[in-house]
């Protein structure tokens, strides 16, 4: 049986090497997964996310205060194919991820894409070398000659990460969809944009939810009424949507 086993064993056990080389072993149990992270466009090399995931209460457990929330750590599935080196410093760059989060120190803005100096000095006291770009910051990393070094001390099991996910599978977008809605009995339905649906009870097309309308739309289209309706290429409104 292939599994992934091994491998979430082995970055565990790297976890907790880093954590007491490098953190003094303060950062709290995490999950680690694997994870696509080729996107249209962009390449991911992993992500932190905190009090991602919960364990459920025991029956005997009656304080409902009382649960255990955890951190993650996603590494991407594409990427192990990088040398040892690299893709153990994408491991350390989420774990100052999380020692920021755990200390309250804002490392991050702009939907945490930005990293900010102050991540690029937490991560470089952890053996990274942390360059700019333009769109998110210090972020890129490399690992400085010392982690190089310690790296090799890991002796980590490289058989266990000699599979990785082909980069031809992308993940893209889920295209975007649209709420439509029966102007007579208010049934809705979501779609994508553009299609022209019948409500089957009432017969008259399905309107885009005025939410949804976009700034192409002629308010011009409610001079043209049917039974206080309205017909525009996006499809009928009644005359309260404006």
């Amino acid at each position: 049986m292939t599994n992934l086993t091994p491998m979430l064993s082995e970055l565990h056990r790297i976890f907790d090497a880093l954590n007491e080389e490098y953190f003094n072993n303060e950062l709290p149990n995490v999950f680690i997964t694997i994870t696509p992270g080729k996107k249209k466009n962009s390449s991911v090399y992993g992500t932190f996310t905190p009090d991602t995931w919960l364990k459920e209460k025991s029956e005997e457990d009656s304080n409902e205060d009382i649960k255990e929330i955890y951190h993650e750590i996603a590494m991407s599935a594409e990427y192990f194919t990088r040398p040892t080196a690299n893709w153990v410093a994408t491991l350390i760059h989420e774990m100052t991820h999380l020692y920021c989060h755990i200390n309250e120190i804002e490392d991050t803005s702009n939907g945490n894409r930005y990293h900010n100096r102050r991540f690029k000095i937490e991560a470089e006291k952890r053996g990274l070398i942390i360059e700019k770009e333009d769109v998110i910051g210090w972020s890129v990393t490399s690992p400085s000659a010392d982690l190089i070094e310690f790296v090799k001390t890991l002796e980590i099991d490289e058989d266990k990460f000699k599979y990785f996910r082909d980069t031809k599978f992308e993940v893209s977008k889920p295209t975007p969809k649209k709420r439509y809605v029966c102007p007579l009995c208010g049934i809705q339905v979501q779609a994508k944009k553009g299609l022209t649906i019948l409500c089957g009870e009432c017969n008259p097309c399905l309107i885009m939810d005025y939410w949804d309308l976009t700034d192409e739309f002629d308010p011009q289209c409610l001079e043209d009424r049917n039974d206080g309706l309205a017909m525009s290429d996006e499809g009928w409104y009644g005359k309260g949507d404006f």
